[in-house]
């Protein structure tokens, strides 16, 4: 008697099985994640052909358009693996990073990229253990940070904003943003800096911005214990400048005496060293801090001058 497909107790966490597999005698669990980029790579696909300067476009150029011929060839990908972690995450991040780096897109199908983006960060499609996991992450956050569309009207704009100062907040207090150099988180904070103090926008996306920008720098300050530095062979090249009448002392013992004195040499260094090797994770992300400090600073000074000036105009409107 042929056996029944498993039952959902049976299968994997995550994972599901495709009805036209059992059909033909074999069993195909999918991972469920794969079903979760299909559906947003057919939402982003939609809108691009919904768009003006598709409206007089045939199937035959799908191929021709270099946006959806990525979608294309990922949707090939998807179709021909079982779990997500087989390819690296660049490799479905990349379509989604392409149209928000295009200049040629609309704000709301930029909008549409942003969310897809940001369902990847939030439900963890992304492994932090995935040997390529920072190089999608730099990518992303550079393709956020210079993001570019056509603008329509301010209002739909400034959605496309929020959802860039989402994304940005996403990405870097999710554990996948542990793999994002100082440069790019540099470059993140300054893109919240340019939407909060850019006056044309309104005040709502400015606080947005502003609360964005005190999460990035408490989440900075809660991981400032937790920085490690590599070490390079650190205490290897001091070992040399520091105890040279100890080294001499090691290539004239042998055996037993040369792993004492090699026990002792170390324990000497580390006592001279101690303090600096303690230092060492601090001082390599001290800019990181200062900035942090800074930007908190100068978000309460700006906000402080700012309404100065405002009721400075009011007092002057009523004098005259």
């Amino acid at each position: 008697m042929p056996r029944g497909p498993p039952t959902p107790q049976q299968l994997p966490s995550g994972a599901a099985i495709l009805d036209a597999g059992w059909m033909e005698g074999s069993v195909r669990i999918v991972d469920k994640n794969i079903y979760i980029i299909q559906g947003e790579i057919n939402t982003v696909v939609g809108a691009i052909k919904r768009s003006a300067r598709w409206s007089t476009h045939t199937h035959l150029d799908e191929d021709r358009d270099p946006l959806l011929h990525s979608f294309s060839v990922l949707k090939e990908v998807l179709n021909n693996i079982t779990e997500l972690s087989a390819i690296e995450p660049i490799v479905f991040l990349r379509p989604f990073l392409e149209v928000i780096r295009s200049e040629d897109t609309t704000g709301p199908i930029t909008g549409l990229a942003l969310t897809s983006v940001n369902k990847f960060l939030s439900y963890a499609l992304i492994d932090s253990n995935h040997e390529g996991t920072a190089e999608g992450m730099e990518n992303m956050a550079d393709a956020v940070t210079h993001a570019r569309f056509v603008g329509t009207d301010p209002a739909s704009d400034e959605v496309v904003l929020m959802k860039i100062l989402q994304v940005l907040r996403t990405l870097l207090l999710t554990p996948v943003g542990a793999h994002l150099t100082n440069e790019s988180v540099c470059e993140i904070m300054q893109s919240c800096f340019r939407i909060c103090f850019e006056m044309r926008l309104s005040e709502l996306l400015r606080k947005s911005a502003e609360h964005t920008l005190v999460d990035m720098v408490q989440l900075l300050f809660t991981r400032l214990p937790h920085f490690k530095e590599e070490p390079k062979s650190y205490v290897g090249t001091n070992l040399k400048k520091i105890s040279p009448y100890l080294l001499n002392r090691l290539e004239l013992c042998n055996g037993e005496q040369s792993k004492a004195l090699n026990q002792l040499e170390r324990v000497l260094l580390f006592k001279k060293l101690k303090v600096s090797l303690s230092l060492l994770p601090f001082c390599k992300h001290l800019w990181v801090v200062v900035m942090c400090c800074v930007a908190k600073a100068f978000i309460h000074v700006s906000y402080a001058a700012w309404l100065w000036g405002r009721m400075h105009v009011a007092n002057c409107f009523c004098l005259g």
